[in-house]
């Protein structure tokens, strides 16, 4: 089997049309990166807020992925200032075996909008990760008595330094 000239041609023809077609898809795809990294809001502390309470100050990192950096600055303002309205409601509570659904419920009669059940619940999680809040569990001392003096955990501000430990 003998290649002929016009073969060869046309296989020079196809690898030059394939290199051509992939160069256009690479150069794309980083140029799509590039875009998307620009879109990126970076933030070593600038932005950050302090949300004061009567007796200790935290800082509270919150981060949102949004399609523009306009949208991005207006949901990480929305968001803290939900983070502050929770911490607000968390205060009204305190020392108490109040569930979810009654922080929202009460972010939203004292302070204008609800908060939903399940973005009080991921903010809780998130205060104990970082030891803002702890829930002190329910005490049942098992006694001869069928029923619990406490069914559910007592909720609380963690103070650390009062304690003699450094977080």
């Amino acid at each position: 089997m003998q290649i002929k000239d016009y073969q060869i041609v046309i296989l020079g023809v196809l690898i030059a049309i394939g290199s051509v077609f992939s160069t256009y898809i690479l150069a794309n795809s980083i140029v799509e990166f590039q875009k998307l990294q620009n879109q990126t809001i970076r933030v070593t502390g600038s932005a950050s807020e302090k949300i004061t309470s009567d007796s200790a100050s935290w800082n509270i990192d919150i981060r949102t992925k949004q399609p523009s950096l306009k949208q991005g600055y207006a949901k990480l303002k929305q968001d803290s200032e939900k983070v502050k309205r929770l911490m607000r409601s968390y205060a009204r509570n305190q020392g108490t075996q109040t569930p979810n659904t009654v922080l929202a419920e009460d972010t939203r009669y004292n302070d204008g909008t609800a908060i939903n059940e399940e973005t009080v619940a991921s903010y809780v999680s998130a205060l104990k990760k970082i030891f803002v809040i702890e829930d002190v569990p329910a005490w049942n001392p098992n006694l001869r008595s069928k029923t619990a003096i406490r069914t559910t955990d007592t909720r609380y501000y963690v103070d650390r330094w009062e304690q003699g430990q450094k977080i």
